[in-house]
């Protein structure tokens, strides 16, 4: 009986410490957890968006490309006339992910200056490229 009574609480309170340090522990690493992935989420839907951009230049010059090669009569000015008149048009991927030209025009002798705008998951990265055409 004497036994029982000489019990001061010295494991409970033991317990209580160790479930505490580890509950401090298991929370920190969570917290990691999410906040990494939040900026693992945030970086892919910014190069997603620069991705759509580039894309978006690389399709317009494509187009001006084929347009010259076309039709070898039309000089730069009316490739650019047909090309402003593309602008603000959205060329839509997915749902979630398009791109627009947002601006093109000649810059120099036969230099046409490309601007695309990439938006994917409400991210927009605008991206701008030149274009060197020898005319016919």
């Amino acid at each position: 009986m004497n036994r029982l009574n000489n019990e001061h609480g010295a494991a409970l309170v033991l317990t209580l410490f160790i479930v505490t340090i580890m509950l401090l522990f298991i929370l920190t690493l969570s917290y990691q957890v999410i906040n990494t992935t939040k900026q693992v989420t945030t970086v892919e839907k910014n190069m997603d968006a620069e991705h759509l951009a580039k894309m978006g230049v690389e399709y317009y010059y494509q187009w001006v490309k084929h347009e010259h090669v076309q039709s070898p009569s039309k000089n730069i000015e009316e490739i650019i006339t047909a090309l402003q008149g593309m602008t603000d048009k959205e060329i839509i991927i997915d749902q979630e992910r398009r791109f627009l030209l947002m601006n093109a025009k000649i810059d120099g002798s036969n230099l046409i200056k490309i601007t695309c705008k990439g938006i994917a998951f409400g991210n927009d990265v605008i991206e701008t490229n030149e274009i060197k055409l020898v005319d016919h």
